[in-house]
């Protein structure tokens, strides 16, 4: 049985209207993000224990999960964008003509561009070519090694771990696919996991 293709994103058509409307929803914190803020929690609330007692305790742990919902909730926000036969439309009303756009990117959470081709344009179509992986990736992933030992030498081993837990998570889920109009890079969605963002850069590289 043929197996259905997972995009990852929506994708809207019209037969009466060329345009094709994008929506995707951003990846939140993830798992490792959630653990990491609430044993924090856990390693403040036990000294909040001994001055304030059980209250002090359940309060601070409970603030720490306000921060993780609100936080998670931010990053899985919805973007959507419209491209036209001339266009890519943000839901603002802005519109950057294909002609103008000389770059179609993907950045991680350091703002590296770790995914890029580059936009070619004629008068009957645009072609993105140059395609590729940088190493930024792996540039992003030493940062991220090194802020979770800066970590662990301030808070102790647990908290280390909780601090390497909370920037991994992010990092898996802090993508960006991104339009280069001019000078300006306009991201088209964030917080974005890799295998997502890599299925919508080549779906807006049809469409472009």
């Amino acid at each position: 049985m043929k197996e259905k293709i997972e995009q990852g994103f929506t994708v809207t058509t019209s037969n009466d209207d060329p345009t094709v409307g994008v929506s995707i929803n951003g990846s939140g914190i993830g798992f490792g993000a959630w653990f990491g803020l609430l044993f924090i929690g856990l390693l403040v609330g036990a000294p909040m224990a001994l001055v304030a007692g059980m209250n002090g305790f359940v309060a601070t742990l409970a603030f720490f999960g306000l921060v993780a919902f609100l936080w998670d909730r931010s990053r899985k926000r919805r973007y959507e964008f419209t491209v036209t036969e001339t266009a890519v439309r943000m839901p603002n009303g802005k519109e950057y003509a294909k002609g103008d756009i000389s770059e179609l990117l993907i950045r991680n959470q350091s703002g590296k561009t770790v995914y890029a081709g580059r936009v070619e344009w004629t008068q009957s179509s645009t072609v993105v070519v140059g395609v590729g992986v940088t190493g930024a990736a792996m540039a992003g992933a030493a940062a991220i090694n090194n802020v979770a030992g800066s970590l662990g030498r301030a808070a102790g081993q647990m908290g280390a771990d909780a601090g390497a837990a909370i920037k991994q998570s992010l990092a898996r889920r802090g993508n960006a696919l991104c339009i280069r109009h001019g000078r300006n890079v306009i991201p088209l969605a964030k917080y974005l996991r890799e295998d997502d963002a890599i299925a919508l850069f080549n779906k807006v590289r049809e469409l472009l």
